[in-house]
């Protein structure tokens, strides 16, 4: 069906072409003549050409409409509502993709050819499948609605006008939809706000505190944002005063959290690698000298920037420093080691915590000897050297 309209419409575009070329010679025509020569204007109508082109034309028309309502139809199928009423309305329009499907078997099961001129039968069956799509369309404006009113919050209002796409084009459908989108501007509108009040909090906290936005957050503020843009780009929906406003505002968000963002990359980037650089030297282990159990000493620094440079690795922000570079190549390396070495010690500590005293001359031979190896651990081998993984 997609092919055929493609076609459809390229030859539709041709045909007109050529009329419009007809047109153009028509009105240039004495630039054919030489100087001082007679012009003979082309003063016949130009129905006399194109009479029969005409009839052509229309029928391709009536063929092309067809085929694009057939398309947007389709989308019927796969069409799905969240929300209290999201089964009943799925399957209204279920019952109505059905009813399509009927409707559009009449053409597949005629054997006359639709470009005939002289066949009528092609007209009055299109004449009356189109009647039942109005009626569907009706139908489907107040499902639009409906389910626009069940919406739970704004993203399923998006989501909503994105799974309709362009169904809301259609007249009788955008007449219904059109209602709602001053509604969804206003909605659209307060998050924004909220968005932007948020944003102040933080950055008052952070001057009181020090304690920066996390990046992380920007981002999903940004990607939320750039949700319900990619929405508003494939709709009408905002194509207004007040949503031409809201899309201004939704820019001025986006300048303000991608300038906030490069200044926490560049506040970032002068100390990530001496803060992981003196944190790749600790030892491995760390003893408690009352207890006497041992831990892991990979520092949560250190796993910060692990997670901070893999959304990094796919941002834009700019070039990585490479010490942090040469951190996150070892990313794997550094969690395997991690976990070996987790797992040992939390053999190891429970031994030390469920030994009882009558036991322990049992074992102290023992705990000498791999105390004696733990040495190591605690006070030469760090995160950066390569002998480490012998230990574990």
């Amino acid at each position: 069906m997609e092919e055929s309209l493609g076609k459809v419409r390229m030859v539709l575009g041709i045909l007109n072409m050529f009329k419009e070329a007809f047109e153009e010679r028509r009105e240039k025509l004495h630039m054919y003549y030489e100087p001082g020569q007679e012009v003979r204007e082309w003063d016949f109508s130009s129905t006399m050409v194109f009479a029969r082109l005409d009839t052509f034309l229309k029928r391709l028309e009536m063929v092309e409409d067809l085929l694009a309502t057939s398309l947007d139809l389709m989308k019927l199928e796969k069409i799905e509502f969240s929300g209290i009423k999201g089964k009943t309305l799925g399957q209204q329009v279920l019952d109505m993709y059905e009813e399509f499907q009927e409707a559009y078997k009449v053409f597949s099961e005629r054997t006359y050819d639709c470009l005939d001129l002289t066949n009528t039968d092609f007209e009055q069956d299109a004449f009356g499948f189109q009647q039942k799509v109005e009626d569907m369309d009706r139908r489907l404006g107040t499902i639009f609605i409906q389910a626009f009113d069940d919406a739970s919050n704004l993203d399923h209002a998006f989501k909503l006008l994105d799974m309709f796409g362009s169904l809301l084009e259609r007249p009788v459908v955008a007449a219904d939809a059109a209602g709602k989108y001053s509604v969804l501007i206003s909605v659209f509108s307060r998050a924004l706000d909220h968005a932007r009040l948020i944003y102040s909090r933080h950055i008052q906290a952070e001057l009181k505190l020090g304690s920066p936005l996390c990046t992380r957050t920007c981002r999903r503020w940004l990607e939320r944002c750039a949700g319900r843009r990619s929405c508003e780009r494939e709709s009408s929906c905002l194509d207004s005063a007040g949503g031409r406003r809201v899309i201004e505002k939704y820019e001025e968000m986006i300048q303000l959290l991608d300038r906030y963002q490069e200044k926490l990359y560049a506040d970032w980037s002068q100390t990530v690698s001496e803060k992981s650089q003196y944190n790749l030297t600790q030892p491995l282990i760390r003893r408690d000298p009352e207890t006497k159990l041992i831990t892991v000493t990979f520092d949560p620094q250190l796993v910060s920037v692990l997670r901070e440079l893999s959304y990094l690795s796919g941002s834009r922000l700019g070039a990585i420093p490479p010490t942090a570079a040469e951190i996150y190549s070892s990313k794997e390396s550094y969690r395997q080691l991690a976990a070996n070495l987790e797992l040992m010690v939390n053999r190891y500590n429970k031994v030390l915590k469920t030994v009882l005293e009558v036991e322990y001359p049992l074992i102290q031979e023992q705990l000498w000897d791999i105390n004696l190896k733990l040495k190591k651990a605690e006070e030469t081998l760090n995160w950066k050297m390569e002998g480490e993984l012998a230990l574990c």
